[in-house]
């Protein structure tokens, strides 16, 4: 018997197998290790690889993270707009427009929101040193209440006699004591269709249900009844008077903050963390309100990384960004509402 032999040079051979006539192949394959030249090559480009890979990584994450941090800014700066959005269009509904008809209006009111220059304004507040101009932004507006007249009035007599008859009864309003003067928001009630200029109306007595709906003794302030004659519509629909501040603070833990303080009876609260500032800015003759803000990203970074405001901020409004501020992304927003009813 013959067994074949593989040899690493000659290959295979048979060989003389003394136990069997049978011929067996047999197979075997010589090993053989790396040198230390192709080691030293492998370790060359796993090393290669593997820096390219730990790289693509790094960035990977760091585009991440500024995505979502961009996201986070954009959400906060669309929250503050959206916060905005309803008092800016019914800003000056149902009320005069110019500062010292306003206030007179109100019965020269001694409290907020009486004492502010008309139906919006734009002013200083405190944060940091100094002072930042055109932080706070000051909106007085309606809201509707889905009650309208059942009736035109036309009249000269400050108190609207007999009471003025609407469809539902605006619950949410105060009766002022009898001998007093109104000096709260939930005291008025506003008519955006009156002729020829919109006055507010307060409510002098507790209102009467009837029939057809509600009975509402209503007064306009007494110094404005020379020689006007007002008239209020059919169907005109009654708003309720809404009074607004809004501007960004510090919060207690160090965290600037979208405040808005609302002068119907919520008081100031924090809206939007994260808003490093905001500025207001009117335009057009006062019927355009552009706001500017700087919101942060989501991720603190253990570095300084913002010292200066964003790209785009109007160097007319002077911040300072607070320690706190100069660890996070910084971004600036812009947006303007029309104020249509000023």
């Amino acid at each position: 018997m013959r067994i074949a032999k593989t040899t690493a040079k000659r290959g295979p051979r048979f060989v003389d197998c003394p136990c069997s006539r049978r011929v067996w192949w047999v197979s075997v394959t010589a090993r053989r290790g790396f040198s230390f030249i192709e080691l030293s090559i492998a370790i060359l480009v796993s090393t290669i690889l593997m820096t390219a890979i730990a790289t693509a990584l790094t960035y990977l994450a760091a585009s991440t993270r500024i995505v979502l941090d961009s996201d986070a800014a954009l959400t906060r700066a669309e929250t503050v707009f959206a916060i905005l959005r309803h008092p800016a269009e019914h800003c000056g509904y149902g009320m005069p427009k110019e500062p010292e008809k306003y206030k007179l209006a109100f019965n020269s009111g001694a409290t907020q929101p009486f004492t502010w220059e008309g139906p919006i304004s734009v002013t200083y507040n405190t944060v940091g040193r100094p002072a930042r101009l055109s932080a706070r932004c000051r909106l007085v507006y309606g809201i509707a209440t889905n009650i309208r007249t059942n009736e035109e009035r036309k009249t000269s007599d400050p108190q609207l006699t007999p009471p003025l008859t609407l469809n539902g009864n605006p619950s949410r309003l105060d009766v002022v004591s009898s001998g007093a003067k109104p000096a709260s928001t939930k005291n008025w009630l506003l008519f955006g269709s009156m002729l020829p200029e919109c006055y507010p109306l307060w409510l002098s007595g507790p209102p009467q249900g009837y029939a057809l709906g509600t009975l509402l003794p209503l007064k306009w302030v007494e110094p404005l009844a020379e020689d006007i004659e007002i008239l209020i519509p059919e169907n005109d629909e009654a708003f309720y008077l809404q009074a607004m501040e809004c501007e960004a603070d510090t919060y207690t833990a160090g965290d600037f903050v979208f405040f808005t303080n609302d002068h119907t009876g919520s008081g100031r609260q924090p809206r939007v963390f994260g808003v490093i500032d905001a500025r207001f800015e009117l335009a057009a003759g006062n019927r355009l309100l552009r706001v500017f803000l700087i919101t942060r990203g989501n991720f603190r970074y253990e570095n300084e990384i913002s010292t200066q405001p964003p790209r785009g901020w109007p160097d007319r409004f002077p911040t300072n960004i607070t320690d706190e501020a100069r660890h996070y992304k910084l971004y600036m927003y812009t947006a303007s509402f029309e104020l249509k009813n000023l």
